[in-house]
């Protein structure tokens, strides 16, 4: 199962991690809701969003179309006893969208790796806005613009490497829906 940035499998509903609705909550929340739109139902469980999540209510989900999923109790007492290169909150993520059949959305390595090893689909933070601009409902300069702002905010997770694969797959994306025209 892939789940690098040149992935091309992309099926919902979704769950996001905190790094990513941080990573739109502190540039272009909205893109986040356009998704929902277009491509599915989005959750982020409760938990991560009680804790996590600063300044960003149930009211703010309502708001960008992001349900809040109530995790079983099994499924918190699993992650809380979770071994390995991920938090708790991101171990309760990840057993969400295996219980549930969900992709995750996540900016976090650590998280897309322990993905691909658990055989749950994921995809990172940015492919969004790239699933946007290939079919037509977000323009490609506009995400190029919203993924530089990520990376200035947060350098360290959003490098440059992956900040030029993502405007090279924006490019492709454009070139292709223009040719459909």
């Amino acid at each position: 199962m892939k789940t690098s940035i040149d992935e091309e499998a992309h099926t919902g509903p979704y769950i996001v991690d905190a790094c990513t609705v941080i990573d739109y909550q502190k540039t272009e929340d909205w893109v986040l809701k356009l998704f929902s739109q277009h491509f599915g139902p989005v959750y982020v469980a409760a938990p991560v969003l009680e804790d996590e999540i600063r300044h960003f209510t149930s009211e703010d989900c309502k708001r960008l179309r992001i349900s809040v999923a109530q995790p079983e109790l099994a499924q918190v007492v699993e992650a809380g006893k979770w071994q390995g290169p991920i938090s708790r909150y991101d171990a309760l993520t990840l057993i969400m969208a295996r219980d549930n059949g969900w992709t995750i959305i996540s900016g976090d390595k650590a998280l897309s790796r322990q993905a691909e090893i658990e055989n749950v689909k994921s995809i990172r933070g940015l492919r969004p806005m790239i699933m946007l601009v290939s079919g037509g409902h977000l323009p490609g300069d506009k995400a190029i613009t919203i993924a530089q702002r990520m990376r200035a905010l947060s350098p360290g997770f959003l490098n440059t490497k992956v900040l030029e694969a993502f405007r090279k797959e924006i490019r492709e994306a454009t070139t292709r829906r223009s040719r459909k025209r």
